[in-house]
């Protein structure tokens, strides 16, 4: 009887992807309660966190904002360990499709057994993708750091996630005053010590000199690129200068010829100086 009062196939019945959009569907209508939200977050801050979780966390760049991408199946392998046990969704908190009607009150349905762990951590990770914790997105074919958003916005193992929530930190909050601070205290500078304004105005100085310098750099590279694709081999001296990196990975390497070249001579090494 289980089987005929549903009216289906029994694959369908445990198809955690349909609960999860259940479960975004009763939030819409704000049946989900805010411990429910707080326990999503709490699963988007623990597979942040790549020492704890275990998920291979990759750094890439996502309309020009770095972002932290990992794959799914990392996230699987990390909601399935003891430590998250907790964070799962329970299949009590996983709305089931009401949608059938039983022919008898004691009627036993098939899609009201309990899910299995396995599908209850799909069912956690596709409701973290309808809520914007992670977004699925896909990596370029040519830059490896650089990934695109993707229509489809679903859980796959084999695709890639980016990790949309940032927690809330103390580090942040002390940030945040300590921003204040420093306008506070740049709005009352006529009121500062005079050896203190006289270090300042001396550091101000050393900022603008290497602006400078850097305005410089950059007015040479352009220089030497222009002179060397008037000649067919152009080249950058600091292609990273103006990259989204670090400072030090900005100055390495020195040189690079343009990959779209072939005129540049196969044996051309660049210059360490």
């Amino acid at each position: 009887m289980g089987a005929d009062c549903c009216g289906g196939d029994t694959g369908s019945r445990h198809d955690p992807h349909a609960a999860s959009r259940a479960l975004a569907h009763a939030e819409a209508e704000g049946l989900v309660s805010k411990d429910l939200k707080a326990r999503l977050e709490r699963v988007a801050a623990y597979l942040g966190d790549a020492k704890r979780s275990g998920v291979r966390i990759h750094g890439g760049v996502l309309n020009g904002t770095r972002v932290s991408y990992f794959r799914g199946k990392h996230a699987v392998a990390a909601l399935d360990k003891e430590v998250a046990e907790g964070m799962v969704l329970r299949d009590a908190d996983i709305p089931h499709d009401h949608e059938h009607d039983h022919d008898h009150e004691d009627a036993v349905c098939d899609a009201h057994q309990p899910l299995s762990k396995a599908d209850r951590i799909t069912a956690t990770l596709e409701t973290l993708v309808l809520h914007g914790l992670i977004v699925r997105v896909d990596k370029h074919p040519q830059q490896k750091k650089v990934v695109s958003i993707t229509a489809l916005q679903s859980f796959d193992p084999a695709e890639y996630y980016v990790l949309a929530y940032t927690p809330h930190s103390l580090f942040m909050t002390f940030a945040s005053l300590g921003l204040v601070a420093v306008v506070l205290a740049g709005v009352m500078f006529p009121l500062w010590p005079e050896p203190l304004r006289v270090g300042v105005s001396y550091l101000s100085y050393a900022i603008l000199g290497l602006l400078g310098v850097l305005f410089a750099l950059a007015i040479v590279r352009l220089v030497v690129y222009g002179a060397l694709y008037a000649v067919g081999k152009p080249g950058w001296l600091f292609p990273n200068l103006f990259a989204d990196v670090g400072i030090l990975e900005s100055f390495v390497p020195v040189w690079e010829w343009e990959s779209s070249t072939a005129a540049a001579p196969a044996d051309a090494k660049p210059k360490s100086e």
